[in-house]
């Protein structure tokens, strides 16, 4: 729960989704009305839910809660529906559905728990839950005491398997210590999870810092910090696909040997006009008024830079 006491809307879409580990302990029965018409063919992981109507009433009415609840809400942020949240099937979500339906050419149905619409919905309420969650923060690389021992960088972390799941970096460089630790923070949806590594130096001259191998069980990583070009990055290489590590190699054709950096400001600026356009012209639903007010913006870029861009 926020601290202005409302639950974060990511949690309401995970409690939805929890739903669908339901299908490995109960059985299937008909589709009930309580979800809709039952001429429609419900997605199966919602359809499981009413075998708990008997079993376990508590938890069958919290989970149907909130799986109403999730399904208006995400609708809701995606301008398809407004209006009170309900505990059934009521008009404005049926409208909204079909609006949701039609624009992404799906069967129309009016029901957000159909086996053709349910599944979309929630991949697009969890992508535009990743998209505005919360920010990587600005770039920044700190050389000015290079000379006197200490270096710090932070910002987007980028790498070359990108997953489209917003990271963010934190490094600090000690050569009194001969030591360099990263914080990265990987975006959960409910916030940035971070996880902390520590680098062993090899070398720290005038134009570069560069870690000692660090091995685990399958990678070695390589971190490199230069002053010419103000960049981090970390080069992971495999160095074992035998025993534990030959589930990373199953399927030939990935690329296990990566790159990740501290993201360059084109980058940045890339990345910012990337995620405004997957909100505004494929997630959000838009009158035609301001469609053809918003779209312009983004093409120009004029809301973000101040200017027009140059190309």
């Amino acid at each position: 729960m926020n601290a202005n006491g409302s639950v974060p809307r990511a949690r309401v879409v995970n409690i939805v989704l929890l739903v669908a580990s339901l299908e490995a302990c109960v059985g299937s029965k008909p589709d009930s009305p309580k979800l809709g018409a039952a001429t429609v063919v419900l997605d199966s992981t919602v359809a499981q839910l009413e075998s708990l109507q008997h079993s376990d009433p508590k938890l069958y009415e919290f989970l149907k809660t909130f799986s109403f609840l999730g399904t208006q809400m995400a609708l809701n942020q995606m301008g398809f529906r407004s209006g009170p949240f309900e505990t059934y099937l009521d008009p404005a979500t049926e409208a909204a559905t079909k609006q949701y339906e039609l624009a992404r050419g799906l069967p129309v149905t009016g029901n957000p728990f159909a086996r053709s619409t349910f599944g979309h919905l929630m991949a697009d309420a969890s992508r535009l839950d990743k998209i505005r969650g919360p920010a990587t923060g600005d770039r920044w690389f700190e050389a000015l005491s290079w000379n006197a021992g200490f270096v710090s960088a932070k910002g987007p972390w980028v790498s070359s398997d990108d997953d489209s799941i917003p990271k963010a970096i934190n490094v600090k460089c000690f050569r009194s210590r001969m030591e360099c630790y990263v914080a990265e923070a990987e975006n959960q949806g409910e916030g940035l999870v971070p996880t902390i590594d520590f680098y062993d130096l090899e070398t720290w001259d005038a134009a570069e810092i560069r870690s000692k191998p660090s091995d685990s069980i399958c990678e070695r990583a390589i971190l490199t910090l230069n002053r010419v070009q103000e960049s981090v990055s970390l080069v992971s290489s495999s160095i074992r696909k035998s025993g534990p590590c030959r589930i990373l190699y199953a399927d030939t054709t990935a690329i296990h040997d990566r790159t990740s950096h501290l993201a360059t400001p084109a980058e940045i600026r890339a990345m910012s006009e990337h995620e405004l356009r997957v909100i505004f012209d494929t997630l959000l639903y838009l009158s035609p008024e301001m469609r053809t007010k918003v779209l312009p913006l983004l093409d120009s870029n004029s809301f973000l830079y101040g200017k027009k861009a140059r190309h």
